[in-house]
């Protein structure tokens, strides 16, 4: 797969240090920036996994986050804990660009 973006990519603004790009991995796997560019900040996890990247094993059931059809384990590395957190998000309710940073684990990579 290709690289996650580093500073010298197109992923920063030319006049500040911040990135434009989210970075995050699906499935052991690093979402390359062609993919990652399509996230939407009004865009929920399921539909990126769904209609992005085409991992349909997550489903849409109630879409209010109660029958746990969608639901994904989320890892990220906690500073204070000094280790790898995990917890489950109902990816239907879950913004798709609040991943930046993490790992998202679907049922295709279970």
């Amino acid at each position: 797969g290709s690289p996650l973006p580093s500073s010298n990519n197109n992923d920063t603004n030319s006049n500040s240090s911040y990135r434009t790009l989210p970075l995050f991995h699906i499935n052991g796997h690093p979402i390359p920036p062609n993919l990652a560019i399509l996230a939407r900040p009004t865009q929920t996890l399921l539909s990126y996994l769904r209609d992005t990247l085409h991992l349909t094993g997550s489903k849409l059931g109630c879409g209010e986050g109660g029958c746990g059809a969608c639901t994904v384990l989320l890892s990220r590395y906690d500073v204070k804990k000094k280790g790898v957190v995990h917890k489950v998000v109902n990816a239907c309710l879950f913004p798709v660009l609040a991943v930046d940073g993490c790992h998202v684990t679907t049922v295709e990579g279970v």
